[in-house]
């Protein structure tokens, strides 16, 4: 579960869809002249794979320590990541929302 962040950005897969088009457009875009629609989809479909298979994220760190991972080593390999500091609120916070559910279902059984 995704919540959104405190600082309000629109919702919270508006907040993950600007991080991530933040970074597409300082990593691709601004660096690239395409010639064509048919090559500025090749080159950005060439980002896509970058970014899931090969660029390390800094939010993936490994549980046993090293290098970060990508997204393709936790999501597809299974790799297993430490929380990072900044995201024990999100923890926190699905805890308590799981809570509230379960006892919002207990209520509506009675």
């Amino acid at each position: 579960m995704i919540f959104e962040a405190s600082h309000g950005c629109g919702g919270p897969h508006r907040c993950i869809a600007l991080g991530f088009h933040k970074t597409l457009k300082n990593e691709e875009v601004y660096w690239q002249l395409y010639e064509n629609p048919a090559h500025c989809r090749e080159s950005l479909e060439k980002y896509r794979i970058t970014y899931n298979t090969i660029r390390p994220h800094w939010a993936l760190k490994p549980e046993n320590d090293g290098d970060h991972l990508t997204p393709e080593d936790v999501y597809v390999k299974g790799a297993v990541v430490t929380i990072s500091k900044w995201q024990h609120w999100a923890k926190a916070a699905k805890k308590k929302l799981d809570q509230m559910m379960e006892e919002d279902a207990l209520g509506e059984a009675a």
